[in-house]
């Protein structure tokens, strides 16, 4: 494997955006949400309160919190990909904190030998083309919402990347950030060791139009400035529609369409009222690059209800809920790095191993970048190169026009 593909793989956790946003206040519920017959944390589980909106995901060892919960009975819920949808309903008292742990149970999936469609279509196909028809009825039939986002970014040893990158391709790493509006926030990331941000911002979205308003930097460590700030807010801000069924969603569309061998209909469940399809399917052209992805889809409503991408780099979560008059919406989005401890030191080595076992010649710039390393390892220090991104959002004032 070439230094440079190497490199630019690692620098990639770039662009891989997870979160939990808490406040520590008043009445709190926390716990640790683990997985059944696995024997290991349900890490990134999405916990909601259906009744306030509230939400946060557990961290990478299953853990979670809660604050500033209102007194009396809160219904949580938990949610994983496989895993059966748990609710449970706990009284917290005035002042005090509950500990809840939570154990998921492997969801229960009815494998139908048989979907029958009206006029004997591919059941993938029907499928999409059923949620496709119903984005542009729900694109003119929800004429306004207001949205309380709260987001978080974590970033870690990203500082590692421009002390070992060569200046070429420092700069067009760094071009490539530019386009997708994160470059200042790179920037920032690559000259601190560990990044913490939390911030919350509002969106309004009126007859199609959305505006963002009152954000609003929680706490920052270390500070950021202006420009950072302002890349933030542009990047996150995204009407919650869209992030569900906007361009993204169309790819998946013309692409089933165009590949119906890469999808299948994996069978059914039931969850929150709805009868839900899951889909599975690949997006990309090679192994390296192609995500597996998995999608649950209402079929009475015929909407998204979660979707899961997974690739050697990262995976992503976002799930919705049904907000009546079949009106789902996302009120969580997360990307999840794949996190690992690098021993500079080892990896200089197998990559000398590997290129002389392979009879490859290091090229100027892969000894450039090797040396670089090596100096760099010879601080002892090891580092988790990563970048989590993520929120949490908040409806009031949803009106549909029924018409």
């Amino acid at each position: 494997m070439k230094l440079e593909s190497t490199l630019l793989k690692l620098s990639s956790s770039v662009l891989l955006l997870a979160m939990s946003v808490a406040a520590v206040q008043a009445q709190s519920v926390s716990g640790r949400v683990t997985l059944e017959g696995a024997n290991q944390p349900a890490s990134y589980t999405s916990v909601y309160i259906p009744n306030t909106g509230r939400g946060t995901i557990s961290d990478a060892d299953g853990m979670y919190r809660l604050d500033s919960l209102p007194a009396g009975t809160c219904t949580l819920e938990f949610s994983y990909l496989g895993y059966r949808t748990a609710q449970y309903d706990l009284y917290i008292e005035p002042g005090k904190s509950v500990t809840h742990d939570v154990l998921m149970q492997e969801e229960p999936i009815t494998l139908s030998p048989v979907y029958i469609t009206p006029n004997g279509e591919d059941p993938v196909l029907y499928i999409f083309n059923q949620v496709n028809k119903q984005v542009e009825v729900n694109k003119k039939r929800l004429t306004h919402y207001d949205a309380y986002v709260e987001t978080s970014v974590h970033a870690q040893d990203l500082d590692f990347i421009p002390v070992v990158l060569s200046k070429f391709l420092y700069w067009a790493m760094r071009t490539a950030l530019k386009t997708v509006h994160l470059a200042e926030l790179a920037d920032f990331c690559f000259r601190n060791a560990k990044v913490d941000i939390r911030f919350n911002y509002r969106l309004v979205s009126d007859k199609g139009k959305t505006k963002t308003l009152d954000h609003k930097i929680v706490d920052a460590a270390p500070a950021i400035n202006d420009k950072v700030e302002k890349e933030l807010i542009r990047y996150t801000a995204i009407d919650p529609f869209t992030l569900v069924y906007g361009r993204p969603w169309e790819y998946h569309v013309k692409n089933a369409k165009k590949n119906p061998s890469q999808y299948r209909l994996v069978g059914t469940t039931e969850e929150q009222g709805h009868v839900i399809d899951i889909v599975e399917y690949k997006v990309g052209e090679t192994d390296s690059l192609a995500s597996k992805c998995t999608d649950y889809r209402a079929e009475d409503a015929w909407a998204v209800l979660r979707m899961e991408r997974k690739n050697s780099s990262y995976s992503s979560r976002l799930e919705c809920r049904d907000f009546g008059h079949g009106i789902f919406l996302p009120v969580s989005h997360l990307s999840i790095p794949s996190q690992y401890e690098l021993d500079v030191k080892n990896e200089v080595k197998r990559m000398r191993e590997e290129s002389e076992k392979q009879g490859e010649k290091l090229s100027r710039m892969e000894r450039s970048m090797l040396e670089r390393m090596e100096e760099f390892a010879r601080s002892g220090r090891k580092i988790s190169p990563h970048m989590l991104f993520g929120y949490n959002i908040q409806y009031s004032n949803i009106q549909v026009n029924e018409k």
